[in-house]
């Protein structure tokens, strides 16, 4: 039978409409104020970076056609941390920029060999740290401290870019005798420098009459270490307790398969359909992280030896181990989601050929969608009221590594697919009903369920420590609602697009045709089966009736 929009799902599609309309606005014009990105100087990609890196090596002379080469992106994380802590969000980007302090790293190496080079470029394109890696016992001079001293600034007035010797203060000096050579260390400090007790700083290590060490960093004070552990500690604390309600949810979940097993009430076909698509990504995205994997290799190790801990634990056990995990997740909570819900689409129904053919699925991914809006507007709001009440956040430093990988949309498909599945199933799908069943109120249900989920987010650097807590916990509530209403698909269209797209964005920003292009597919994946949705709704004349597929009668 064929069903047309009615009067209410024309008006949800209005409803739905406006709020992502306007959440689109709120989103455009103050997301970036509440939720900044760190401001990086990107004025080299990433293979600039490694050519500026080689054309360093072949001027002091060493050949690495022979070696293994391996790069990715990285920062000064404390030091970024504590500046942005002190001081404003534009300055500190400033000061990054300019101490180098976010760079792309590369790396040469051969297998079994102590002999390595490190050179780490700056995204503005200086040099921001550099090492040779040689034997203790390699020959070399034994310069005096002078003559040392020498080679080392004629290396920063070479290397360095505007390096001005009047502008730095020679803070101390070591020499270390070795068996073959003797090697010195200097380290200088910029005098103009000084920002809330942290100073700029520069190291050269001069290894018997070679520069094979340079490294510029931020000292930051040593009593920001204590300072950082207690402003992290509510959060930890917070941290545990989640860890503590979210391990008792999963366990009882876990008995519950036991009994329900006896019954041979449990969707196992559906449960594995759904982490077996998670364990195959998870397999690709492991093999699509080799290269990146491949920056820390050990060069005591063999490449055989390497592939073979890559492959076995990570390629192979990760996956398998998630494939089960979440398989049994799924069986565990279906049955909860099937009793407490059954005039809902069921779990194992809402992604077939007839269910995407349906009003249900048509309405859940019109609110998904615009709830993926809603979202975004949210957290901006929430985020400028907690900006103006003092709070603290660091700025996010986008995920370039990802640009590294053979098939980077995979990554972002696996982000919203994974997280979706596991967050919803656990705190949707399974402990809304579980305490609908036995509280008797669909509203305590929908609040425990929120406050717990919140405890999960109660991470990372927020100050003051409850306020991601509560905002959580307040969106929760509003998704929870939803799930009442429209059931599971809408809260897992809402959540796969909400870790997906700011994936997709990476791409998006990247200049590279492929990139933008898969970063265009990615972040519009979920219009996908909603496309599908109209099309046969036009070809069909309306909808499918779906009043067949609910979990009353599954």
């Amino acid at each position: 039978m064929i069903e047309k929009l009615n009067y209410q799902d024309k008006r949800l599609i209005f409803i739905c409409v406006i709020i992502s309309v306007i959440s689109f606005f709120i989103t455009q014009n103050y997301y970036k104020q509440a939720f900044p990105y760190a401001s990086i100087n990107m004025d080299v990609t990433q293979d600039d970076a490694k050519i500026l890196a080689e054309k360093l090596l072949r001027n002091k002379g060493y050949d690495i056609q022979d070696y293994k080469q391996a790069s990715k992106f990285g920062h000064l994380e404390q030091e970024k941390l504590f500046l942005e802590y002190h001081l404003s969000r534009e300055e500190a980007g400033e000061i990054l920029n300019e101490t180098n302090s976010y760079y792309w790293q590369n790396r040469w190496f051969i297998p079994e060999q102590k002999e390595e080079f490190k050179v780490n470029i700056s995204t503005t394109g200086k040099l921001a740290e550099y090492e040779h890696k040689i034997d203790e016992d390699a020959p070399g001079d034994a310069l005096s401290k002078e003559n040392a001293l020498q080679v080392a600034q004629l290396f920063l007035s070479g290397a360095v870019y505007s390096w001005d010797m009047e502008n730095w203060k020679l803070e101390s000096t070591n020499l270390q005798k070795q068996k073959n050579r003797i090697d010195h260390q200097f380290e200088w400090v910029e005098k103009s420098f000084d920002k809330n007790g942290s100073t700029h700083r520069i190291a050269i290590r001069v290894q018997g009459s070679v520069v094979d060490y340079y490294n510029e960093w931020i000292k930051v004070p040593d009593t920001w270490d204590h300072d950082y552990k207690k402003m992290k500690s509510n959060n930890e604390i917070l941290d545990i307790v989640s860890f503590g309600l979210t391990f008792l949810i999963i366990s009882y979940l876990f008995i519950s398969i036991l009994i329900r097993a006896r019954k041979k009430d449990l969707r196992w076909k559906t449960a594995f359909i759904y982490s077996g698509i998670i364990a195959f990504l998870l397999l690709i995205n492991k093999i699509n992280n080799i290269p990146l994997e491949f920056y820390s290799f050990d060069t005591k190790d063999t490449l055989i030896s390497f592939f073979t801990v890559e492959i076995l634990m990570g390629v192979l056990l990760g996956p398998v181990f998630m494939f089960f995990f979440i398989g049994m997740l799924i069986a565990g909570a279906e049955p909860f989601y099937r009793d407490q819900f059954p005039k809902q689409i069921s779990f194992r129904h809402i992604l077939t050929i007839q269910g995407i053919k349906g009003r249900s699925f048509f309405n859940s991914a019109i609110i998904g969608i615009s709830l993926t809006f809603a979202w975004f507007a949210f957290g901006t709001i929430f985020r400028i009221m907690e900006n103006k009440m003092g709070g603290f956040t660091t700025t996010e430093v986008p995920e370039f590594d990802m640009l590294s990988t053979f098939i980077p949309f995979v990554g972002v498909f696996l982000a919203g697919l994974r997280k979706a599945i596991i967050t919803e199933t656990l705190f949707r799908m399974f402990l809304i009903p579980f305490l609908q069943k036995y509280a008797k109120s669909a509203v305590f249900a929908v609040v425990i369920s929120s406050i717990i989920w919140g405890l999960t987010h109660a991470h990372g650097i927020h100050q003051p420590f409850y306020m991601q807590f509560i905002e959580m916990s307040i969106w929760g509530c509003i998704i929870g609602w939803i799930f009442l209403k429209y059931g599971i698909l809408t809260t897992l269209i809402w959540h796969f697009s909400i870790k997906a797209v700011p994936s997709a964005m990476i791409l998006l920003q990247s200049s590279n045709p492929y990139y933008i292009t898969t970063g265009f597919v990615s972040a519009g994946l979920i219009f996908i089966p909603l496309i599908y949705a109209v099309i046969s709704y036009r070809r069909n004349g309306g909808f499918i009736l779906s009043n067949n597929l609910v979990n009353a009668l599954d």
